[in-house]
């Protein structure tokens, strides 16, 4: 048998739940799952409440396959099933709903959604030297989106980032944090990214899961993200840097 992994590149969600109100199944797309036939458990990781939703959409067709059939008049009928599942977990006082899949995300309610959750423990967590790419909007008429990569990383203070009328949405770098389970594993950064959802590795054990989970929350609870003399302690924002920014990429 494969030995399993000991930890999973995963979406991560916070969810705006009381507990004390409500259940588990607030937070959940019903809309979308009604028009489904999925399957929802009740269940638990490691003491901690959890609820379970899993299946799959079936396809007749794909959609490529009328495309295929006018280009070389082959008729082509291949079908498939898009599959997913997100498993909810109450952690102390917070919900954190984790997405499997490519239909995982769709199962729970966007309204529901804590939109700085991943940028909020990004700009805490990575180190500020090893910023590998920021996508932020301008405020303006245009809407206009940015996205800056620099492969290796380098300081955020070279992002050339305006301190009014840019918006941060997404962070990529890394982190060395030795109290998450994934940078203990691999000895060396982890790279994560973060916006409204948080990308990272977290441990497959349940009880490493909310070591994992609890560690996130400790990070996003601090009061400011880690300062320099260039950078703002406003989450999602920083001030311009004094060198050259890397080359932006309009959408």
């Amino acid at each position: 048998m494969t030995r399993p992994r000991s930890t999973y590149r995963t979406t991560v969600y916070r969810m705006r739940v009381d507990l004390d109100r409500e259940s588990l199944a607030a937070v959940l797309n019903h809309r979308y799952l009604r028009g489904n036939d999925f399957t929802t458990v009740t269940t638990e990781v490691a003491g901690a409440p959890a609820l379970l939703v899993h299946g799959h959409v079936p396809q007749p067709i794909a959609d490529w396959c009328p495309i295929i059939t006018g280009l070389t008049g082959d008729t082509m009928t291949v079908s498939h099933s898009s599959a997913g599942c997100v498993l909810l977990i109450a952690v102390d006082d917070q919900v954190y709903a984790l997405a499997y899949g490519t239909i995982g995300r769709f199962m729970i309610d966007a309204e529901r959604i804590d939109p700085g959750f991943g940028i909020a423990f990004a700009i805490r967590a990575i180190e500020p030297e090893q910023i590998r790419r920021v996508t932020r909007r301008v405020l303006a008429s245009t809407g206009r989106v940015e996205r800056s990569l620099v492969p290796g990383g380098q300081h955020i203070r070279r992002y050339g980032i305006e301190g009014w009328g840019e918006i941060v949405g997404q962070l990529s770098g890394h982190l060395t944090n030795t109290q998450l389970t994934v940078v203990r594993g691999s000895g060396r950064p982890v790279s994560i990214a973060g916006a409204e959802s948080l990308q990272i590795a977290v441990s497959t054990d349940p009880a490493g899961l909310l070591d994992d989970l609890r560690e996130i929350s400790r990070v996003c609870a601090r009061e400011s993200p880690r300062q320099t003399s260039n950078s703002s302690p406003r989450s999602g924002q920083y001030t311009r840097g004094q060198h050259r920014p890397a080359r932006r990429t309009p959408r």
